[in-house]
């Protein structure tokens, strides 16, 4: 979660629970698709939509090269780089990214 929030051990036992009791468990879904594809790195630059980047500055999982990587090779992308961030989104930053993506969608024209 990174040092700008503390860890809410008990929110997150409880959505672990809950994933159990589906029986899903999207991060060994992510996980699986994210470590067995090749890199798409070099498919970015063909991304022609307004793109916005959100990555925590103490993400412990892809470290901020990542997401820096990400926006450089997509043109034009935005780079929101949330210092004190890990790799969750805690839900004191929800305003904050709801309002990157409503920005972002208007500048795609989607949204007036």
């Amino acid at each position: 979660t990174g040092s700008r929030f503390e860890f809410d051990e008990a929110a997150i036992r409880a959505t672990a629970q809950r994933d159990a009791e589906r029986g899903t468990n999207a991060n060994s879904a992510h996980a699986i698709a994210v470590f067995t594809t090749p890199s798409r790195v070099d498919a970015l630059d063909a991304v022609r939509v307004p793109t916005v980047v959100v990555h925590g500055t103490e993400d412990p999982i892809f470290p901020l090269d990542h997401g820096r990587t990400l926006a450089d090779v997509i043109p034009g992308a935005t780079l929101i780089a949330w210092e004190g961030g890990g790799h969750e989104i805690p839900e004191p930053l929800a305003g904050e990214l709801r309002d990157a993506l409503r920005a972002n969608i208007v500048a795609a024209g989607a949204l007036r």
